[in-house]
């Protein structure tokens, strides 16, 4: 459930995430919608990984997040696209 035991809250004007045992989700206020965000690039689902930082989300609604693999991190930025 995407509520459920919600964790490691952020937001901004627009938009709130947080983390459950499901994964990472957010909600945008101005549309009234849930959605789910995937944290993992695509081909990434078998590496050995752990999360150095949280999602985070700027004022300007960009999400930012950090993923460890073999000691190196690698950061990540996504921006959220919107239906019209």
């Amino acid at each position: 459930m995407a509520t459920a035991w919600a964790q490691r809250i952020d937001s901004s004007d627009a938009t709130i995430v947080w983390q459950t045992g499901a994964g990472w989700w957010g909600y945008d206020l101005s549309g009234a919608q849930l959605f789910p965000i995937s944290i993992v690039p695509p081909g990434w689902e078998y590496l050995k990984a752990s999360f150095a930082a949280p999602v985070t989300i700027s004022d300007d609604d960009h999400l930012f997040w950090t993923i460890k693999v073999n000691e190196q991190e690698y950061l990540f930025t996504a921006s959220i696209n919107r239906s019209t």
